[in-house]
């Protein structure tokens, strides 16, 4: 998930992989976005990394304002991906977080 400071422990590695060529462990188990759903999924990751708390869902509201200020275009379907997506990384996070508190 993206910090305040810098970006997520996902694009690091990435960026660590086109540097050197070699794929990191941490990637390696992370399964692939389909090509035809990139589009929608950054859209997702913009609209997410402007989202402070981690662990909630995103509203019709936060999504409102993030079209608003970025003056972005998303299509109905899009936005159910989104919630899709969304609903995804935030069992993650709760899953991880109630994982480090035993």
């Amino acid at each position: 998930m993206p910090t305040k400071n810098g970006p997520s422990q996902r694009e690091a590695l990435e960026k660590i992989w086109k540097s050197t060529g070699k794929k990191p462990k941490p990637l390696e188990d992370l399964p692939e976005v389909p090509p035809v759903m990139l589009p929608v999924y950054n859209k997702y990751l913009q609209l997410r990394r402007g989202k402070v708390v981690y662990d909630s869902l995103l509203t019709w509201v936060d999504i409102r304002n993030w079209k608003l200020v970025m003056d972005a275009t998303v299509t109905t379907m899009e936005v159910q991906y989104m919630f899709l997506f969304d609903a995804a990384f935030v069992q993650t996070v709760n899953t991880e977080r109630m994982k480090m508190q035993k």
